[in-house]
């Protein structure tokens, strides 16, 4: 029964089969044209053998012939986001080292029972076929080969897991499964845990710097409903920032470091004496002023953790991204410019996602080791928001444009690989009052391209950075050339007296 399917074909071959045994009896009986019958049952015999030899390749088939009665074995799955295939992969195919499984290749759209129940639309979709393989990245720099389609087979058993399966589905817009099928009396839950929580554990994308995205979905070509907003992982260059290359005060940097510097580092004693392990900060300010700088300098910080940023239409997936945070801790989730979603219900269609961040917060136990940054350019957008629902964040940090001192000492720091001795640095700082980093950081940029503008072909070959001679008037024409036709609302957009100050005439 389990080489034959419900098909024209094979009603032809069942005929033959009957055939054969007749035309031997009516041989045997010395009948007329006796010859002729037994000859007219050569082509039936021969696509017979044919059709022997072809079941030999049916997936099923050889299930059976290793596993015995396949039947008789219970199968559970269990599905996972498709940014979590890898691992899964990774997990499942230690777990089959370990228990002496043996690895079958080939690939099906049929799930695992049915399969082992020899159910398939045609034969030609159980025939055993090499699987597919897609490279997925591992790091940064780095990937991956991992089969669409992957089986384990456990022989010469009758408890514990029989088949092992990881396969890529890429309906339902996509997921990883992962199917065992055990013998009876066996825990299918443990088995499945015990898989997951490795996977988690050995992530490859543990204490990475990873940015979350979402595909629009697709679309059923029967139904036209869409279906899915599957969730992929994008690695992020681990950024050189030191201290030096941000403009904070004082204050700001030690409420930083409390909040999640320090925070991260004493976690296990802080949560023994009672407090959480989550934390919640919003960064707000007007462009420019280092909120996304300052947050790649704190995930620098902050050994082991996974840093999750969000944006855009991304922020629209809260449920699904602090899901990924709570299997990837310790994390740290930076969600940028929160103003676009979690504004008030009144100006936003989209402002149910922000009662889905607070539900998220909320969920997080006591043990979670969570760390979450909302930045903002516009607090105006989410502070009633925010403010309906204390509690949540437990700090809210200003970046504005730096003070006089803080923008010397960037200047300094941004003018260290150039010849500035000639510069009035003090004067420069005076001059850009109201200037954000972004605006200070272009400048620099700019007085340099025009002080290589005014070096002749000779001077030009083989010039240093040390050997630049910036000079005052650079900045002058610079600057001047930066603000030409902005208007007030120009200066803005490049970070020029962002707060609204003007120089003392």
């Amino acid at each position: 029964m389990w080489m034959w399917r419900i098909t024209f074909f094979n009603y032809v071959l069942a005929a033959a089969a009957f055939y054969i045994p007749f035309s031997g009896f009516y041989f045997w009986l010395d009948l007329p044209h006796k010859l002729l019958v037994a000859c007219s049952a050569l082509p039936p015999a021969f696509f017979l053998l044919v059709r022997l030899t072809q079941a030999q390749s049916f997936v099923d088939v050889q299930l059976s012939q290793t596993l015995g009665d396949a039947q008789r074995l219970r199968v559970f799955s269990h599905q996972v986001p498709r940014y979590r295939h890898l691992d899964v992969y990774k997990s499942a195919a230690r777990f089959a080292a370990r228990e002496g499984f043996d690895v079958l290749e080939t690939q099906h759209m049929q799930g695992l029972s049915d399969i082992l129940n020899h159910s398939f639309p045609s034969d030609f979709d159980r025939v055993v076929k090499r699987p597919k393989a897609r490279s997925q990245p591992t790091g940064p720099d780095t990937m991956d080969f991992v089969p669409d389609d992957a089986f384990w087979i456990k022989k010469g058993t009758t408890t514990g897991v029989a088949v092992l399966r990881v396969r890529l589905e890429q309906y339902q817009g996509g997921h990883a499964q992962l199917e065992v099928a055990l013998h009876r009396g066996s825990d299918p839950q443990s088995v499945i845990d015990a898989i997951v929580a490795d996977s988690a554990e050995n992530s490859v994308y543990k204490g990475q710097l990873v940015e979350l995205s979402f595909d629009d979905g697709s679309v059923d070509e029967f139904t036209g409903v869409v279906q899915g907003h599957a969730m992929d992982m994008r690695f992020l260059p681990v950024p050189r920032i030191s201290g030096d290359d941000i403009v904070l005060s004082d204050l700001v940097q030690q409420v930083l470091l409390r909040n999640v510097v320090e925070f991260h580092s004493n976690r296990t004693a802080l949560r023994r004496i009672g407090l959480p392990g989550k934390r919640g900060l919003l960064f707000y300010g007007p462009p420019g002023t280092g909120k996304t700088y300052t947050t790649k300098y704190l995930a620098r910080q902050l050994d082991g953790v996974t840093t999750i940023v969000v944006s855009g239409s991304g922020l629209a997936h809260v449920k699904a991204v602090c899901s990924a945070a709570k299997v990837l801790q310790p994390a740290l989730v930076v969600m940028e410019d929160v103003d676009l979603v979690f504004s008030s219900r009144e100006s936003n269609s989209l402002g149910a996602a922000l009662g889905d961040l607070m539900d998220e917060l909320d969920g997080f136990g006591v043990a979670d080791e969570i760390l979450y940054i909302l930045t903002t350019n516009a607090i105006e957008r989410v502070e009633s928001a925010i403010k309906d629902r204390p509690g949540r964040i437990s700090q809210c940090v200003y970046f504005g444009s730096p003070t006089r001192e803080l923008r010397r000492r960037y200047l300094e720091h941004l003018l260290a690989p150039y010849e500035n001795r000639t510069l009035g640095i003090d004067d420069l700082a005076e001059r850009t009052d109201g200037s954000t980093q972004a605006f200070l950081k272009e400048l620099v940029y700019r007085a340099v391209q025009v002080c290589f503008g005014r070096l002749n072909e000779a001077q030009r070959d083989g010039v240093s950075s040390e050997a630049l001679p910036l000079s005052s008037q650079d900045f002058e024409l610079a600057m001047k050339e930066m603000r030409s036709g902005a208007g007030a609302a120009g200066e803005a957009i490049i970070g020029f007296r962002v707060d609204g100050r003007r120089p003392s005439s």
